[in-house]
């Protein structure tokens, strides 16, 4: 019987106990994954939109892509050229100053990720510039 159990833990990886003789007893259905793990290793997500075929388009516009549901119209060009301008400066204040709008299409012309806070738009295209700058 030690030979078999040898056997059957270097073939599986797993050791063969009592409670997995039992009909009822599922060790993968039954075990929990503590929270902090769960999203940390994105075993969360992954679940949600692998295992359980959740669609990952949410109605506040912010997905993988950032096109959601939701359309933010395009602001004037007026509007668009003082985005511009703050982002050239490259400051949080400078793009702060900027509506939600202009951001999101800040970021849409630059196939920028868009997400549905003005705090998320404005990190992406400080990102953005920063990366740009480490590119010239």
């Amino acid at each position: 019987m030690p030979e078999e159990r040898q056997c059957i833990f270097d073939q599986f990886g797993v050791h063969l106990t009592e409670l997995l003789q039992l009909p009822y007893w599922d060790p993968i259905s039954f075990t929990v994954v503590e929270s902090m793990h769960i999203l940390y290793l994105r075993i969360l997500r992954y679940h949600c939109q692998v295992a359980w075929w959740m669609n990952v388009d949410l109605e506040d516009g912010e997905t993988i892509s950032g096109e959601g549901t939701k359309s933010i119209v395009r602001p004037s060009d007026e509007s668009m050229q003082k985005g511009v301008g703050a982002l050239a400066a490259g400051t949080f204040a400078a793009l702060d100053a900027c509506t939600k709008p202009v951001l999101y299409h800040l970021c849409q012309d630059r196939n920028l990720r868009r997400a549905s806070m003005k705090r998320a738009l404005i990190k992406t295209l400080l990102n953005w510039k920063t990366d740009q700058s480490l590119r010239n």
